[in-house]
């Protein structure tokens, strides 16, 4: 199973392709230290994991991309088996878990005239828990309705492994599934999971106002360490780069 990308970001951004917040656009090896304020790299507040990522996000920030994000994203993969594996901790002051944000997302790069697009996958605080969600509509079918597919515990100052095995297809080949602290959240198997595009999908990191939070939220901060990209066959054990644990908190709805 070739390790396609690695991001340690223990102590700066190399090799990060893009780096996206308050307005500016950039890359890792072009800016190492990130973005100010905005993506750092800075100490684990839980004393964990040493250096992490550090994603902060303001209601007052300017635009990146057409919206509010304090993001890092990775290059497009092509239609192939991936295993997609991140740890990420929501700030211990978040409190309000009502109001929702994305935390991790899967876009492709939509062709000239498309119409509008649901992320390939989505993980975000929704209703006080972490959920994800996928297109409503059969892919490759384009449209921009969402629908939740499994959600778990989420509490504030808590590290969680996360990993995302896919096969992206546009045919009935395709399969995907989302552990949390190596326990599965779902699993879909023989359904195409990618849109027709000429460029695939593309992992992104990082706080993103996409889902109308209400106003008034001011401030919202997150923390991500040991990200990595593999492709091609691999036992549950490599691509989680843990042990599958028994469900305990995770359900499906």
């Amino acid at each position: 199973m070739p390790l396609q990308s690695a991001w340690p970001m223990t102590s700066d951004f190399a090799g990060v392709p893009s780096l996206q917040a308050n307005g500016t656009q950039t890359t890792g090896n072009g800016s190492l230290a990130g973005i100010d304020g905005r993506l750092e790299i800075v100490q684990d507040p839980a004393g964990v994991r040493g250096n992490v990522m550090r994603s902060t996000l303001y209601e007052s920030d300017a635009n990146t991309a057409g919206y509010r994000r304090s993001e890092i994203a990775g290059p497009a993969d092509s239609l192939a088996e991936y295993w997609y594996s991140w740890s990420m901790m929501l700030d211990p002051a978040w409190t309000d878990l009502e109001n929702p944000f994305v935390l991790a997302q899967i876009h492709d790069t939509p062709d000239v005239a498309d119409g509008q697009k649901a992320p390939n996958f989505l993980l975000a605080n929704l209703s006080g828990h972490l959920r994800c969600t996928v297109p409503e509509q059969t892919l490759p079918t384009e449209g921009g309705n969402l629908r939740r597919i499994g959600t778990a515990s989420l509490v504030p100052g808590k590290w969680f492994d996360c990993c995302l095995h896919v096969k992206w297809a546009t045919g009935a080949g395709g399969m995907r599934e989302f552990f949390v602290d190596g326990m599965p959240m779902f699993r879909e198997i023989n359904l195409p999971t990618q849109y027709t595009d000429a460029t695939g999908p593309y992992l992104k990191l990082g706080i993103y106002n996409g889902l109308s939070a209400t106003a008034g939220w001011v401030m919202r901060r997150a923390y991500y360490a040991d990200v990595r990209i593999w492709t091609g066959d691999a036992t549950y054990e490599q691509g989680l780069n843990r042990r599958i644990a028994q469900p305990a908190r995770l359900t499906k709805l």
